[in-house]
């Protein structure tokens, strides 16, 4: 499920707290949700929670960078 959507720019932030033990069934239904989300034109990640524990500033630049990607291309559409 999404934790945080970004609507400006369609993006769906996911935090994966189990991402240690995903089993191969989920990892399945995580790639079709990602793809239904993408067909409805959202972008979807999944960030594992030990990024946000040890490295959020990193985390929040990296997302920030998606978000002007996504936003330059927005405006080329």
């Amino acid at each position: 499920s999404v934790d945080i959507a970004i609507s400006r720019v369609k993006l769906n932030i996911e935090i994966d707290t189990e991402y240690q033990s995903i089993t191969q069934e989920q990892a399945i239904n995580d790639l079709e949700e990602a793809m239904h989300s993408f067909r409805n034109g959202f972008t979807t990640i999944r960030i594992p929670h030990v990024l946000i524990k040890y490295y959020l500033k990193e985390t929040v630049d990296n997302i920030l960078g998606i978000m002007e990607g996504l936003k330059a291309n927005i405006k080329v559409v």
